[in-house]
């Protein structure tokens, strides 16, 4: 009976901490929903005149890449 009484309330102590992150995580959601997060869906592509390192361009060849 002891070790059911022990399995049980860890079972609830589980299910409260659950209860509580939940809570927190909702209380954060509706503190960062005012916030406007502005961004571009642009991926930068590296210039044709941007050159690597020399260290750098040697690198596929010293580690085996393709």
């Amino acid at each position: 009976m002891e070790k059911q009484s022990v399995v049980i309330a860890a079972l609830v102590l589980l299910i409260l901490i659950s209860a509580m992150q939940g809570l927190q995580l909702s209380n954060i959601q509706n503190r960062l929903s005012g916030y406007a997060v502005a961004g571009t869906n642009e991926v930068q592509q590296p210039q044709a005149s941007q050159q690597l390192p020399s260290n750098l361009q040697q690198l596929p060849q010293q580690i085996g890449g393709c």
